[in-house]
């Protein structure tokens, strides 16, 4: 079972799911996408049943309910899922997502709904709010920073530790 994290409320989230054979437990390959059940669970609700459709290419942009095998040969048994967004919707702190196919062992991926993870906005922007000159004076990754990048920091760190 793999475990993640994903912002609550985050849309057009795509997942990796391994998809085994149930009887020789070998990585499956060549399944028919429409063969595919796309499967999320929040608590307190009913499970959500998909149909998968066929993305037109690994690269496509996200589509709910969609998938696609990503490699037979350099990655067999993986395929890409477009879940639904309402399945990362905020309100709950974690989704149960499970990738089903008739001849294959269930991927489960537990995501746990966080409202604080962006990665993305999580980065402190320091362009300009450093000394270039103490920078360059500090040995290995050491940054020298001024009260502007200094604060910025500050104000994150108080953030996420709410």
């Amino acid at each position: 079972m793999q475990t993640i994290t994903v912002k609550a409320g985050k849309t057009d989230v795509s997942i990796n799911a391994l998809l085994l054979d149930s009887a020789t437990g070998a990585p499956k390959t060549g399944l028919t996408i429409a063969d595919i059940d796309l499967v999320y669970a929040r608590p307190r609700a009913a499970a959500v049943k998909n149909d998968a459709t066929a993305l037109a290419a690994v690269d496509s942009a996200h589509a709910d309910n969609k998938a696609i095998e990503i490699d037979s040969t350099n990655a067999p048994g993986l395929y890409r899922c477009d879940f639904a967004d309402a399945a990362f919707a905020a309100g709950v702190e974690q989704v149960t997502l499970i990738v089903r196919e008739a001849s294959c062992l269930d991927a489960r991926i537990d995501v746990s709904l966080d409202p604080k993870f962006d990665p993305a906005a999580d980065e402190v922007k320091l362009t300009g709010d450093y000394d270039a000159a103490k920078t360059a004076a500090q040995e290995g990754d050491e940054m020298a920073l001024t009260g502007a990048a200094i604060e910025a920091v500050k104000q994150k760190v108080r953030y996420l530790a709410e």
